[in-house]
């Protein structure tokens, strides 16, 4: 049986992408509206008329006014112009680009079915300059916006909703020759939640009044702006809400009004690089939470309003690195950290600011380190500021870096931090100076290069914990006040700057300490200041002062107060010259050394020395090579009490010790000493020991202008003189009234051209009078049995002269004179030029002054050219 075959074999037909609808009235408004398919549409401009293809060869048709679904290319003539132009892309994926289009009213392109991935590309699409609004609302999906070619003006240009954004990955790329938005509300980019990508990568930006935005969602944002040139007359925004956003700015020129930069909690990068140069009027970066970096190294970056720029990396671990040219134009610009570790570097070129630029990093560890070439303050008010935060900090002024600023203001607050103000130079140019707070912890702080401070107090401020401040380089100079305070701790403090000059009258030098031990030092330095004061508080402090030379300049001379504690001042090295004024040293209770050390060139007060060392056994050795001061005055209390001038030369107008309780001693040991004016001493209850010459290594030349004045009170007590010329009266008493003690006046190959009176106490007593030229001389032993010798020891060479009346009391006791040899020897012999009068007391006395086998005058080596009277003496000879 034969069948018929009932089923055709039909021809292939190709199935439409979809139907565009496209109207064009009478007031020249274009109206595209898209389908649920994916449509790819190309619109392109020419003389009169708008073409309509298939871009993409996807099967796109066209319904023109009702004419029927067509294939293109569908012309449009736009016999009535061309005003506004409205798209809806509708569903599905869709392709639209425009190419050389002028629309008189603006442009709207949207998709308002949800679902499907847009890509819209405009090239030369121009629109009403003065209310044209460029619109792009592709809704959710990963949508994608390109500027491929040619120009792109507008009033106003917007992706994205009015507010929000939308869901999907979204991507905008300008790389035509110009864009130009000329409005007042300027470009508007919401992109919404999502990965999302804004790029501009050639030409020129020119952006109107008003706020443009590109703003972000919860996504990663990446926004790029390179090109030729950006240029917006009002605020350009850069929002990007939260997640790990990147925004780089590299174009040739950016300039405009204000530039900010807002982040989320995630990890934000915004840097201006490559050949970039920034021109604002401000610019304002608030990074957000997270760990943020902020990179502003283009060729330059200046802000030119009385707003400066602010800086906010929120908390996190943060970094800001600027480098090439950053100018600021005025008003108050910062750069703020929150918790976490910061890092900022100002490096490149230059920075200069009219206004006040601050720092502050928050708590975390934070590091700043400035070595752009230079830093200028270009006003009084350009203050430079840093406050740290509750954890170490580190500030660092490096490499060949010059700052000058009209004050700097470092506050590390607690921690433990280091400042190092090491770059090539430092220069404060208002009345205000520079202040460094470094607050509790372990800190250090170190100066290098030039410093220069122009007036005010310049601070070094600790709290509490272990400072060390060394302050180096080249010089420093400063016309008011330099203050190191250093508060508690074990605290160290060192000048080794070539110099160190305070250039005014109210140029003083200042160091305070508090309880702890602290070391303050000038070491290889050469300092001229007006004056100069050191407290260093309580605690077992040390001062070295040395270098090349210490002067100060003004009347107030010095002041080093020691404080409590066992302390030491040494003066190292070098030329030391006080202009004037009363200098004090002074310390509390302890042991206290003071050692001016041969090392010293010179010493040279032109006033009053004042020494007050406190309770406890100290020590005071002067022992530069050359020591001269005005006045030496010496107040010792309750502890023993050591006084030695030593060195090649000394001069003094006065000198005036007391040294109070205790076993003391003083010495003038000089090699050549002389007093102008007068030497006077007083003792306390114990034993005290003066010698006025060098009794150990003899040699020494002294010369006393007016008068000696000894006073040694109780106690077994010791006066030597030796090789002196004493130009007026010498008087030496002591009160002891112990009876195993003994108290002992030796003057040897000196010479007294006053009177001379010796007045001992009623213990034992010596009087050794060898080799000397005196003129009226009274000697009163008191009771006790003491002793008198009057030239009778021939190893010491020469022989005596009295040009004045002699009278010795030799009071109660045993007591012993013996003057001259028997026989005769070189070298032990007495001249009387005048009466002598020997009175015994009661007790059994010895006179050993004549030979009774001869007549009297040529006796026991001694001549007598005056009356002899020896009273209730047993032994005469």
């Amino acid at each position: 049986m034969q069948t018929s075959n009932l089923i055709e074999t039909l021809e292939e037909k190709i199935v439409p992408a979809g139907v565009v609808t496209v109207s064009y009235n009478s007031a020249g408004a274009l109206l595209i509206t898209g389908d649920v398919a994916d449509n790819a549409i190309t619109i392109t401009g020419g003389a009169g008329i708008l073409t309509l293809t298939d871009g993409l060869g996807s099967g796109t048709l066209f319904n023109v006014n009702g004419a029927g679904a067509a294939a293109g290319p569908v012309v449009i003539n736009l016999t009535n112009g061309l005003g506004n132009g409205t798209i809806n892309l509708m569903g599905g994926s869709d392709t639209l680009q425009i190419d050389n289009v002028t629309f008189g009213g603006s442009l709207a392109v949207t998709d308002t079915v949800a679902g499907g991935n847009e890509n819209v590309s405009l090239s030369n699409v121009t629109v009403n300059a003065t209310t044209g609004i460029i619109s792009l609302d592709m809704g959710d999906g990963n949508n994608t916006f390109n500027h491929t070619a040619g120009t792109l003006n507008a009033a106003q240009f917007r992706w994205g909703p009015t507010t929000g954004g939308s869901a999907g990955d979204d991507t905008v790329n300008f790389s035509g020759t110009s864009v130009a938005i000329t409005g007042n509300h300027s470009m508007q980019l919401n992109l919404g939640n999502g990965t999302n990508n804004v790029n501009f990568n050639s030409g020129t930006l020119s952006l109107g009044g008003g706020i443009s935005t590109i703003s972000g969602g919860t996504g990663t944002d990446n926004v790029t702006l390179a090109g030729t040139s950006i240029t917006h007359a009002a605020t350009l925004t850069l929002a990007l809400g939260d997640g790990a956003n990147t925004a780089n700015i590299s174009s040739g020129t950016i300039s405009g009004n204000l530039l900010t930069y807002t982040g989320g909690s995630g990890v934000d990068s915004l840097s201006f690089s490559g050949a970039n140069a920034a021109t604002l009027a401000s610019l304002s970066v608030q990074t957000g939470g997270g760990n943020d970096s902020v990179n502003l190294t283009g060729t330059s970056m200046t802000t030119t309003s009385s707003n400066g720029f602010s800086i906010n990396l929120g908390d996190g671990t943060n970094s800001l690195v600027a480098g090439g040219a950053v100018t600021v134009g005025g008003g108050t610009s910062t750069i703020t950290g929150g918790t976490g570790d910061d890092t900022v570097t100002i490096g490149g070129t230059s920075l200069s600011h009219a206004g006040t630029f601050t720092l502050s990093l928050g708590a975390g560890t934070n590091s700043t380190t400035i070595s752009t070439t230079t830093l200028n303050g270009t006003t009084t008010s350009s203050v430079l500021k840093y406050i740290g935060g509750a954890s170490a900090d580190t500030v660092t002024f490096a490499g060949t870096n010059t700052t000058s600023v009209a004050s700097l203001n470092i506050s590390t607050l607690e921690g433990d931090d280091t400042v190092n103000l090491t770059g090539a130079g430092l220069t404060t140019t208002s009345s205000h100076g520079f202040t460094v707070n470094l607050g509790d912890g372990v800190n250090a702080l170190t100066t290098g290069g030039i410093l220069s401070m122009s007036g005010g107090i310049s601070a070094i401020i600790g709290t509490g914990g272990n400072d060390t401040v060394i302050l180096g380089g080249t010089s420093i100079s400063h016309a008011g006040t330099l203050s190191i305070n250093l508060g508690e701790g074990t605290n160290s403090a060192s000048i080794t700057t070539g110099t160190l000059t305070g250039n005014t009258t109210s140029s003083v030098l200042s160091y305070t300490g508090g309880t702890g031990s602290d070391t303050f030092g000038i070491v290889g330095s050469s300092v001229t200041v007006p004056s100069f004061s050191l407290s260093m508080g309580a605690g077992d402090d040390t001062v070295n002062l040395g270098g090349t030379l210490l002067r100060t300049t003004n009347s107030n001379g010095f002041t080093i107060s020691l404080g409590e504690g066992n302390n030491a001042l040494n003066m190292t090295s070098g030329t030391f010259n006080i202009a004037g004024g009363t200098s004090t040293i002074s310390a509390g209770a302890g042991q206290d050394t003071i050692s001016v050390l041969p090392a010293v060139t010179s010493f040279a007060n032109a006033s009053m020395l004042s020494i007050n060392l406190g309770g406890g056994n100290n020590s005071t050795t002067l022992g530069a090579a050359s020591f001269s001061s005005a006045g030496l005055n010496y107040v010792g209390t309750s502890g023993s009490d050591l006084v030695r001038v030593t060195g090649t030369t000394a001069t003094f107008n006065s000198i005036d010790v007391n040294t109070g309780g205790g076993e003391n001693d003083f010495a003038l040991w000089s090699t050549t000493t002389t007093v102008n004016s007068s030497i006077t001493y007083t003792g306390g209850s114990s034993l005290d020991i003066v010698e006025i010459g060098d009794f150990e290594n003899g040699g020494t030349t002294l010369t006393i202008g007016a008068f000696v004045n000894v006073q040694m009170g109780d106690g077994a007590n010791a006066l030597g003189i030796l090789g002196a010329t004493i130009n007026g009266n010498l008087t030496a008493n002591s009160t002891l009234t112990r009876r195993l003690m003994a108290d002992v006046v030796r003057v040897y190959q000196s010479s007294v051209l006053g009177t001379t009176n010796i007045t001992m106490g009623s213990g034992s007593s010596i009087v050794d009078l060898q080799s000397v030229t005196m003129r009226t001389t009274n000697i009163n032993t008191g009771a006790g049995g003491d002793i008198v010798f009057l030239d009778n020891n021939s190893a010491i060479a020469g022989g005596s002269t009295y040009n004045g009346a002699l009278s010795i009391d030799l009071g109660a006791g045993d007591d012993f004179l013996y003057a001259g040899s028997f026989p005769n020897v070189v070298g032990a012999s007495n001249v009387f030029n005048s009466s002598v009068n020997i009175t015994g007391g009661t007790g059994t006395d010895t006179v050993l002054i004549q030979n009774p086998a001869t007549p009297v005058g040529a006796t026991r080596n001694n001549t007598f050219n005056g009356a002899v009277s020896v009273i209730n003496a047993e032994i005469l000879g």
